[in-house]
Parts: C-alpha cells; structure tokens; sequence
C-alpha cells in the first residue's frame, strides 16, 4: 500500500493484494484526489476480476450550494456505466438534498437500466434534536417510498430512529464509549432483527486503565 501527498491538495494512492492459491482473489487500485479552495476531484481504476474505472467531482457554486457527480464504468461483457448528478443546499438548520442516478436494473432480464429520483430534507429541531425525510422514485418501473428518521443526542449516548412506507421500524441506541444495541421490525414480511455493537478499546500508552 502507498500513500503520497502532492503539494497542499494532490494524494496519490495505490495499493496490491495478491492470492497465490486463487487468482481470482487479486485486487488491484490507484487512485487520484484533488481537495481545492470550492472543488474537489477523484478519480480511480482497479482490477476485482475485472477492470473498473470511476472519477467524482463537487464544486460550489454559493456559500450555501453544492453541486457535483460521480460516474462508475465496469468491463464486464458491454461497459456498464453508473453515474448519478447531486445537489446540496445548506442553509442555517436547514439541509436540503437532491440526486438523480442511472444504474443497471437488476430486475431486467435484457440488462435494461432504471433512472432513480431522491429528495431530501433535514432540519436541526434544537440541538440536541434532529429530524429528516426522504422521497424517491424510480422510472420505468414507478417505484417510490418515503422515510422519516430522527436523531437525539444526550450528552453521552445517542438515539436514532427511522421509519419507511415499506413497513419497517428501526432504532438504534448508542452510547459513546462503544457500546449500542438496535432493532429493525418488517411488518410487511413479519421480519424481526436486534443486534448489539460493542467497541474495545486498548488504554493509551502512559495513561490509566479504562473503566
């Protein structure tokens, strides 16, 4: 692996994993980013069996607006392209989204590609409290949905929560210190799933023992 930094906003990388026993398993990247005063830019190419190619890039416009795109090409048979077109628009506690992507549609058994809209909007209640609300559709197969998620932050722990037209509920707990536990429930397919997250990490050197 290779890290190098260009200047003030060029960083290269690159990086080799080899599988002696299943070719298959080689992975090979390079990588290129700019980090400018109002834009950035990347771009990458690997090798995961096949070649992959992709470049990004964000300028802003205003103080408050942000516009950018990424596009994503895989050699597999004919190119297959994936790229999507955003917008940010920041405005005191208001945050408002918006992407349109194209991108092969894996329900198409002649390799059609489907077009997908997202609408996005978060606002900073208090602070402590925040609440958000996506919508997107997708075309030719008219396909939407519509989330609504929150987020509340104590001073040591935090509680996040969403909520989607598909029937789920999820919410996850989180403290700090590493450790969390969440829960999803699917009242369309009758699913349920609780998990729990928990981070250990080592005392630093010279300092005491964690408690």
């Amino acid at each position: 692996r290779l890290v190098q930094k260009l200047g003030t906003g060029w960083e290269l990388k690159a990086s080799s994993q080899a599988n002696l026993k299943d070719k298959q398993r080689n992975m090979h990247d390079a990588s290129v980013e700019y980090n400018g005063k109002d834009w950035t830019f990347g771009a990458k190419l690997a090798w995961q069996g096949a070649w992959l190619g992709g470049g990004s890039f964000t300028q802003r416009i205003l103080p408050s607006l942000q516009l950018g795109g990424d596009l994503t090409c895989v050699m597999v048979n004919n190119i297959m392209m994936i790229w999507q077109l955003g917008a940010r628009w920041s405005a005191g506690k208001d945050v408002f989204t918006a992407s349109w992507g194209i991108q092969p549609d894996p329900k198409s058994p002649m390799g059609g590609m489907v077009n997908e809209i997202r609408l996005a909007y978060a606002r900073k209640v208090t602070e402590r409290l925040s609440l958000g609300t996506e919508y997107k559709i997708s075309h030719p197969d008219k396909d939407s949905g519509l989330s609504m998620a929150y987020e509340y932050a104590f001073r040591n722990a935090r509680v996040q929560g969403l909520l989607d037209t598909d029937g789920k509920v999820s919410c996850c707990v989180s403290d700090y210190q590493g450790f969390g536990f969440s829960g999803m429930i699917d009242y369309a397919r009758g699913d349920y799933k609780f998990g729990m997250l928990m981070h250990v990490m080592p005392p630093e050197e010279g300092g005491p023992p964690p408690m």
